[in-house]
């Protein structure tokens, strides 16, 4: 489904196809594409208010718009359903812009999230429940994939 993510990290992630229909009903816009639902570190889906939060990856981008998430919804942290693996007490926590990226550096070993506005790295940091110390949030250029071997 997506380069440098195997679709076992997909599916174990939530990643999957949606139709019009469906996407209109998880985000109330009807146009297909990836819906990326978004969890807690313990797996719980993110509420943002009576709903569960994700963004859709438009098949069909509108003008320079390739993602969509419902109206009036607040900026959610993106965590990897792996993060919490590969992640080390005391050790680096990378800030990625893209879910998709925050995905693929995971599956290769490095204790990433996504932050698309990036505002919120810091603070998180400060909270994170492993306990992690002295880490400043290092944010990975996008253009910074690993290959897949």
């Amino acid at each position: 489904m997506r380069p440098g993510i195997s679709n076992e990290t997909l599916t174990l992630a939530g990643v999957r196809l949606v139709t019009a229909d469906e996407a209109k009903a998880l985000c109330g816009l009807p146009q297909a594409g990836l819906w990326l639902p978004y969890r807690n570190l313990d797996g719980s889906a993110v509420r943002d208010g009576d709903k569960d939060y994700g963004r859709l990856r438009l098949d069909q981008p509108r003008g320079d718009m390739k993602y969509y998430q419902t109206g009036g919804t607040t900026v959610h942290a993106y965590l990897p359903p792996t993060v919490a693996d590969v992640a080390t007490v005391g050790g680096d926590l990378c800030v990625v812009e893209g879910e998709f990226k925050s995905l693929s550096l995971t599956e290769a070993g490095f204790p990433v999230f996504m932050d698309s506005h990036q505002k919120m790295a810091r603070k998180w940091c400060r909270s994170w429940p492993l306990s992690w110390t002295g880490s400043n949030p290092r944010a990975f250029c996008s253009a910074v994939i690993p290959t897949r071997p």
